[in-house]
């Protein structure tokens, strides 16, 4: 075989395990041999095995290499407010001022099915209520079927039968479920019924 640059080689178009590569040893600056099959398994020592369908990779720590496949976190958006009322957990909840909250209803006024979020905490009168605006939420109490869409009930409580008049004043839809224990909030207008 005539020497000949990298350049001027043909191109294989579909390398098999077996095809000998040539590489340069930076030891000792001489030309060795490696086969493709060697260069794959080689490169996969840099990528854990496992991980399913939507994982991502991810570092656990600072050393080199130390990945694990995790799934993807759901965005979340959330505030604090306080509480015009008592307000409990897992609550919808709407404004009454921009510093106060209390539990949304879907049988009074407009201004009270305009659900702004989940109170992710009880409280008290006055207090701290962190409420998720948007995303996901778990809780064993959630026990919806999956892609169930759901709605503002009576006093914030979240349902999953779509509410009707006369009993109830607007349909408002908050979300649907990821499944048993998991929601996901995305609040839609109030409709008149």
């Amino acid at each position: 075989m005539a020497d000949k640059k990298i350049s001027q080689l043909p191109v294989k178009a579909a390398p098999e395990d077996a095809d000998l590569l040539a590489i340069v040893d930076d030891t000792d600056s001489t030309t060795k041999q490696t086969t493709l099959g060697g260069v794959k398994t080689y490169l996969n020592l840099f990528e854990p095995t496992g991980g399913t369908a939507g994982q991502i990779l991810a570092k656990n720590s600072a050393t080199d290499y130390d990945t694990s496949w995790i799934d993807p976190e759901v965005p979340r958006l959330t505030t604090t407010r306080k509480a015009t009322v008592a307000v409990s957990a897992l609550r919808l909840v709407k404004f009454d001022s921009s510093t106060h909250i209390s539990p949304a209803t879907n049988d009074a006024a407009y201004s009270d099915a305009q659900v702004i979020g989940m109170a992710l905490n009880s409280a008290v009168i006055g207090g701290d209520v962190a409420i998720l605006l948007f995303g996901a939420a778990t809780d064993a109490f959630f026990a919806y079927a999956v892609n169930d869409n759901l709605f503002l009930g009576v006093n914030g409580v979240i349902t999953d039968i779509p509410p009707s008049a006369p009993t109830a004043n607007f349909l408002v839809r908050v979300g649907s479920s990821m499944g048993t224990g998991a929601i996901f909030l995305n609040m839609e207008q109030p409709v008149s019924l």
